[in-house]
């Protein structure tokens, strides 16, 4: 309760200062127009209450220390920096309030004005972790090849997506089952978009006759260690060619 009250008379302080008080007035807040760029990191999924540092402190490689607390916290609009952080004007600590999740929001941002007026923009960037296994659209689908297809001929495949960045991504798919004499292999290239597009191609010769159908199992791999994985069933239809006389 007490905390709650003091940053609101914070709060109202600093708004009596910057909007209240004649522009004629000596308050060094209206005299300031330097801003100081403050950056933090922090790995998604830190867990609750993580200290992400002191806005007051100094910066690292600079020997610069940004102007000390206490501070008005003035958030940028759609940052959802008052639901996701805590902020303690007093002291200018920043904690996190809830488990960060990058691939919801990457970045916060917002300005601290001490009462010198020399305001900090903070930003905080949240860093990646491979906490998204490849994802394919459906868990099945099925392709057809005549039989006596040359080698290389291809049949494109739904491809898995992930939402990690990086060698988190995507990285490679294998065949792990249903693959009898190595009748197919894959092919992949990864396009603008990130994501690693891919082709099932014929590798040896089809014969209905001899094999009618394959029942393959492709897997989608990350880079991580160990990997994250995703899998899909892939239902091959050989269809008949008239490659048989009559008897």
């Amino acid at each position: 309760m007490e905390r709650s009250i003091i940053r609101l008379l914070l709060r109202i302080g600093w708004i009596l200062a910057l909007w209240i008080l004649p522009l004629g007035s000596h308050w060094p807040m209206m005299m300031a127009s330097a801003e100081l760029t403050r950056e933090f990191e922090i790995s998604e999924g830190a867990g609750l209450g993580t200290r992400l540092g002191f806005i007051g402190e100094q910066i690292l490689g600079s020997g610069q220390s940004p102007p000390p607390p206490p501070y008005l916290i003035v958030p940028v609009p759609g940052s959802s920096v008052d639901s996701d952080l805590t902020i303690d004007q007093s002291n200018g600590e920043i904690r996190t309030k809830i488990q960060l999740d990058r691939e919801r929001r990457d970045l916060y941002s917002f300005v601290a004005i001490p009462i010198n007026g020399e305001n900090i923009r903070v930003i905080i960037r949240v860093k990646d972790e491979n906490d998204n296994a490849p994802t394919f659209p459906s868990s099945f689908m099925t392709v057809e090849f005549p039989e006596n297809t040359p080698r290389d001929v291809k049949r494109t495949l739904q491809p898995a997506r992930d939402k990690d960045l990086g060698i988190y991504n995507t990285q490679r798919y294998s065949i792990t089952g249903g693959n009898v004499n190595n009748a197919f292999r894959l092919s992949s290239h990864r396009e603008r978009d990130g994501v690693l597009y891919l082709d099932l191609q014929v590798n040896g010769f089809l014969d209905r006759e001899t094999i009618p159908f394959y029942n393959l199992m492709i897997e989608a791999l990350d880079g991580g260690i160990p990997p994250l994985k995703g899998s899909m069933k892939v239902n091959v239809i050989i269809q008949d060619v008239n490659d048989c006389g009559p008897r």
